[in-house]
């Protein structure tokens, strides 16, 4: 018998190397960058993130959408990060800003 097989443990960050897929709802864009992070995070979440996009294609706003949302804080912290760095191509014809989504869905393992 092995008393540290039993005992609690302390919690140690670890990296997860799960899959993390992201699509947007942006008509008529194409994205010019788009991190797709590889997270810290266990288990498996879709994060919903409403973004309001300038004509000059940078993320003038991002924030979660809680109706739709369904993970973790360390999820939603890590979708809501990508969605801030993303970069799309610039439209003269696009709302300004141009608002919609972007969905990140991870994966478990």
């Amino acid at each position: 018998w092995d008393p540290k097989r039993y005992l609690p443990k302390k919690n140690e960050p670890a990296r997860v190397e799960g899959l993390t897929t992201v699509t947007y709802d942006l008509v008529g864009r194409t994205d010019v960058y788009l991190d797709v992070p590889a997270y810290l995070c266990m288990g498996q979440g879709v994060v919903v993130i409403r973004v309001a996009v300038g004509q000059n294609g940078s993320m003038r706003k991002a924030e979660i959408d809680e109706a739709h949302t369904r993970a973790d804080d360390c999820m939603r912290e890590n979708a809501l990060s990508s969605a801030q760095r993303a970069r799309f191509d610039a439209s003269s014809s696009a709302a300004d800003p141009q608002r919609g989504t972007m969905t990140y869905i991870f994966l478990a393992q």
